[in-house]
């Protein structure tokens, strides 16, 4: 059986392992050991770390694929920004425009 790596989860793995030692977590200790406020905390931050990340992947990806549709001169500046960054489509792309 031939496993793949996917990057996304070594980079929230490697996030969440900083987040743990810079408040000074131990990654040894159970989390049952900990008080409710902590587990809480935690499990925030490792919810905005994941969606951070999933935001970050998103932006890669459409940076690549229309980066190249820009240097190709079939989408503007103002749109490949749009597009990349905001998940904004040009107008004349949507139905009944």
């Amino acid at each position: 059986m031939h496993y793949v790596i996917d990057l996304k989860w070594v980079a929230r793995f490697i996030l969440a392992r900083f987040i743990l030692s810079f408040f000074g977590i131990a990654t040894d200790v159970p989390i049952r050991q900990y008080d409710q406020t902590i587990v809480v905390f935690m499990f925030a931050s490792c919810l905005l770390t994941h969606i951070l990340c999933l935001y970050i992947f998103c932006v890669l990806s459409a940076f690549i694929y229309y980066g190249i549709k820009y240097q190709n001169g079939l989408i503007s500046k103002d749109e490949f920004i749009n597009i990349s960054f905001k998940g904004v489509y040009p107008k004349r792309w949507q139905k009944g425009y």
